[in-house]
């Protein structure tokens, strides 16, 4: 009877072709172990060491794309701090006798708290 068809996860291929690498085991023990055929541990092996520049290069490119990302968040920072800055001023200017607006002194609003508080 066959056994179904399993799927591995990059983690677990990346830790049989790095044990294979090491060369600490043997090849039927990694089989023992791992539980996978001696072919598949080959291939993976192969894989591993093909890709292996591949893996240096992209980070760089991951690190350039990261800073170009800090740089346009930093920017959008700065706008929505002026915006707001913008907004806090236009929102202390609004007079409105619902009680529950900014009241600086001077404030010519008709409510009792804002006469009691900045007469």
């Amino acid at each position: 009877m066959r056994r179904k068809r399993r799927l591995h996860k990059p983690g677990f291929k990346a830790t049989v072709a790095l044990t294979a690498i090491k060369g600490e085991l043997t090849m039927s023990e990694m089989v023992k172990k791992f539980d996978v055929q001696a072919a598949q541990i080959t291939q993976w092996k192969k894989q591993l060491l093909a890709s292996a520049e591949v893996a240096f290069e992209k980070g760089d490119k991951v690190a350039d794309g990261h800073e170009q990302e800090v740089l346009e968040l930093r920017a959008k920072v700065g706008q929505l701090v002026l915006e707001n800055g913008e907004m806090d001023s236009l929102f202390e200017t609004v007079v409105s006798c619902c009680g529950y607006h900014v009241h600086q002194s001077g404030c010519n609003c008709h409510d009792q708290y804002c006469r009691s508080r900045f007469s």
